[in-house]
């Protein structure tokens, strides 16, 4: 796979499966790989701040795993929201510690809407017992 970064960018991959995976900056040559994985430490490949230019990515699928492999492309720029040390959406909170941020790569630290109000008491409250009907 063919990854072209056009400005300063995170990179995150993710696979449905365990593959082994190398990004590398030079297609041809295994001395630019930037990171390489086996399936037992991760299932992704995540490039913080990866310098805008060209990746390539190589997947091997373990013996186990059947083929195609599914791979995940998550490109955000560098200085997304919730990775930039501001507080952009004003509530004092900046990046890791705003819960509008999902993780790093998330271009938007506004919070997400308020959760369900919590059920009222007629939602939490035994039903009562009837007493048999009389018979006639």
């Amino acid at each position: 796979m063919v990854i072209t970064l056009d400005e300063p960018s995170h990179l995150q991959v993710t696979f449905d499966g365990r593959v082994r995976r190398y990004l590398r900056t030079v297609c041809d040559d295994a001395a630019s790989e930037v990171q390489c994985f086996t399936p037992a430490l991760t299932t992704a490949i995540s490039r913080f701040a990866a310098p805008a230019g060209t990746y390539y990515l190589f997947v091997e699928p373990e013996r186990d795993e059947p083929a195609p492999v599914v791979a995940h492309v998550r490109i955000t720029p560098a200085n997304a929201a919730c990775n930039n040390g501001e507080d952009d959406d004003g509530d004092g909170l900046v990046d890791a510690f705003d819960p509008g941020c999902r993780d790093a790569f998330d271009a938007d630290e506004t919070d997400r809407a308020e959760p369900p109000p919590a059920p009222t008491a007629w939602m939490t409250t035994p039903m009562a017992r009837c007493a048999p009907p009389t018979p006639r």
